[in-house]
């Protein structure tokens, strides 16, 4: 699947708290497994830089978060989501979004440079198959 191009490439943001799919895994403990929506699937190069932005805790509240398709999920009790969690998962979600799109940007960068490198070689190789003597009109040879 072709990476979008840095332009073209729309924030994602968090827009819900899916009611339906949150639950408490453990009904011992009062930490659950809250659902937030987000407004477009993110790539797997985004999930990998969120799962970076949210590597190291911030502060003591911290609490596991992680992509699951439509979702980012956090494992917290639901009196600190709102406090706690939803503000810090904005800003990451806010930061992933930059890195992304500087990721594409140098991505783009870099696919450009691939094709003038190969468009150069193609170049040599051309002009080596002339200096051969080979592809010339009449030379009854083919070209396949």
């Amino acid at each position: 699947m072709l990476s979008p191009l840095p332009d073209q490439f729309e924030d994602i943001r968090i827009i819900d708290l899916d009611t339906n799919r949150t639950y408490n895994p453990d009904p011992v403990k009062k930490l659950y497994n809250v659902y937030l929506k987000l407004s477009a699937p993110p790539p797997a190069d985004w999930a990998q830089i969120f799962d970076s932005e949210r590597q190291f805790p911030r502060h003591s509240m911290w609490r596991r978060a992680w992509v699951e398709g439509l979702y980012i999920v956090v494992h917290a009790p639901l009196e600190e989501i709102e406090k706690c969690h939803v503000p810090d998962l904005r800003e990451d979600v806010q930061k992933t979004n930059s890195k992304y799109r500087a990721y594409l940007t140098q991505k783009a960068a870099a696919e450009v440079e691939e094709g003038a490198f190969r468009g150069r070689e193609r170049e040599e190789i051309d002009e080596l198959r002339k200096k051969l003597g080979f592809g010339e009109e009449g030379d009854g040879e083919s070209s396949e």
